[in-house]
């Protein structure tokens, strides 16, 4: 008895702590292998990845036509080296990433650039818990609000909320 409820408890363990990979193989802003098709696919814990063979011939982009919004815990380990990157771009056109409601997201080796909006030109994140960035650039990000009198934040990260 003692060695079934152990044999049982350590397969529920198992079966619970199970996070996926989920491998971008693309650098098109949609569709099968895209990082926004991942993006849609990711559950709390899960981690995503670039395929190494998406900067095999030096640096490439991923252009966004839109936001991506995220609003699960995760981990997105980028493809940032010495020699050759993968970008995430904005075009100048939109926001990169859109955070919001969930408690741990992990962003490793990403060079995000030209993201354009209003409080958070790459990132945006509300009523997250934790945002942790390392290894990362972010770079040429703005943010769109103007005027007199209008109070704007962040060009490249804005985190607001609890």
């Amino acid at each position: 008895m003692k060695k079934t409820l152990l044999f049982t408890a350590a397969l529920l363990m198992t079966i619970i702590s199970q996070a996926n990979t989920i491998t971008v193989d693309s650098i098109n802003d949609s569709g099968v292998g895209s990082l926004r098709a991942a993006a849609t696919a990711v559950t709390s814990g899960d981690t995503i990845r670039f395929n190494p063979n998406l900067i095999s011939s030096g640096n490439d982009t991923i252009t966004l036509t839109g936001e991506i919004v995220f609003s699960t815990s995760l981990t997105i380990i980028g493809l940032y080296t010495t020699t050759d990157t993968l970008f995430i771009s904005g075009n100048n056109n939109s926001r990169i990433f859109s955070i919001n409601n969930t408690t741990n997201v992990t962003l490793d080796s990403l060079v995000l650039i030209n993201g354009n909006s209003t409080n958070g030109g790459a990132i945006h994140s509300t009523n997250s818990v934790s945002l942790f960035i390392q290894n990362s650039i972010i770079k040429n990000n703005t943010n769109t609000l103007t005027g007199t009198g209008v109070q704007a934040f962040g060009g490249g990260i804005y985190s607001g909320g609890s």
